[in-house]
């Protein structure tokens, strides 16, 4: 199965203190791969970082939540993190070896953090 990450493309990550380049394209984008990946059968998966009390990406408060721009559809899956590695204590390898992951497209916000980070730790894995 295709599987599509799309992190960190939270409120809190996109106000005016924290321009990004170009962030209505970026969704666009996104948006346009998560419909490929769905036709093809694939699974999108939004990675939500979770902040700590107090953070502009502390869960339940504006900034934690996903842009409204974004397209999430019925059978789309959320994971919660707390690290710059989406993989670290949270339940996204399981659910790539429960899905059958044979190919990978990680996106987001901020890819030389979380996105990074993230790519490289899939890269570290077993795949076989």
């Amino acid at each position: 199965m295709i599987v599509l990450l799309v992190i960190d493309m939270q409120v809190g990550l996109f106000e005016e203190d924290a321009p990004r380049h170009n962030a209505e394209g970026v969704v666009r984008r996104i948006n346009a791969l998560g419909r490929v990946v769905r036709q093809a059968g694939g699974l999108v998966i939004f990675i939500q970082h979770a902040g700590p009390r107090g953070d502009t990406l502390e869960p339940g408060t504006d900034g934690w939540r996903l842009l409204a721009s974004l397209e999430q559809e019925v059978g789309d899956l959320v994971v919660s993190k707390e690290a710059c590695d989406a993989f670290y204590k949270t339940d996204l390898s399981r659910i790539l070896q429960d899905h059958d992951t044979r190919e990978l497209i990680v996106t987001g916000c901020a890819t030389d953090f979380c996105v990074d980070t993230t790519v490289r730790a899939a890269a570290s894995r077993d795949t076989r």
